[in-house]
C-alpha cells in the first residue's frame, strides 16, 4: 500500500517532505530556506525524512491493516486533509508557478469545508476511532500551518507535500494509539 501510493503520486509528496526537511533543518535565514526548497538536490535531512517516513508507515500499517483493513482507504484521506488546512490558511510564499501555487491561490473556505466534510463523513462511516482520527488530522494540519507560517511566512508546494506525509504519519499513530 505504501509503495502503491508512492508510485501513484510519483513520489511528489515525499519530495516535498525531503525538501522541507533540508530547508527547515538548515537553520538558515528565511530567504535561504526558500532557495533550498527550490533546489532539486537532496541533502542528508531530506534523505533521512524519506527513509523514516516509509519505515514508520510500513511499521504502523503492518500492525493496523490485518485487524483494520479499511485503514488502507482512510490514511491517504487524512493526510490530504492536513495539506488542505495548510493551503487554505496560509499565503503562498514560493516564487515559482505550479500545482502548489494553484492549490493555495484557488482554495478558500468553501474548499476547506468540502475537505473537512468529506474526510469526517467518510471516516464516520468506519466508526468513532476513524472519526476521531479525522478530527485529530485536521487539528494537526492546523498546527503544521502555524509552523509553516512561523518558519517561512506561508507555504510552498513542497510544504504542502510535507503536510500530506506528516499528517498521514500523525493520523496513523493517533489511530493506533486510540485503538490500543
Amino acid at each position: 500500500a505504501v509503495a502503491l501510493l508512492v508510485a501513484a503520486t510519483r513520489g511528489f509528496h515525499l519530495d516535498g517532505l525531503a525538501d522541507t526537511s533540508d530547508a527547515l533543518f538548515s537553520h538558515r535565514p528565511r530567504e535561504r530556506k526558500l532557495a533550498i526548497l527550490k533546489d532539486s538536490c537532496q541533502g542528508t535531512f531530506g534523505v533521512l525524512a524519506i527513509v523514516l517516513d516509509i519505515i514508520i508507515k510500513l511499521q504502523l500499517l503492518t500492525r493496523l491493516a490485518p485487524a483494520v483493513p479499511w485503514i488502507l482507504l482512510l490514511w491517504p484521506v487524512w493526510g490530504r486533509l492536513g495539506a488542505s488546512m495548510a493551503a487554505v490558511l496560509s499565503p503562498y510564499v514560493g516564487g515559482e508557478t505550479g500545482l502548489g501555487r494553484h492549490m493555495v491561490e484557488r482554495s478558500g473556505l468553501r474548499e476547506l469545508a468540502a475537505a473537512l466534510l468529506f474526510s469526517l463523513g467518510f471516516s464516520a462511516f468506519f466508526g468513532l476511532p476513524a472519526l476521531a482520527t479525522a478530527g485529530a488530522a485536521a487539528l494537526f494540519g492546523l498546527g503544521l500551518t502555524l509552523v509553516w507560517r512561523r518558519a517561512l511566512g506561508g507555504v510552498t508546494g513542497d510544504l504542502l507535500g510535507a503536510s500530506v506525509e506528516l499528517t498521514e504519519i500523525f493520523a496513523l499513530i493517533f489511530f493506533y494509539l486510540f485503538n490500543l
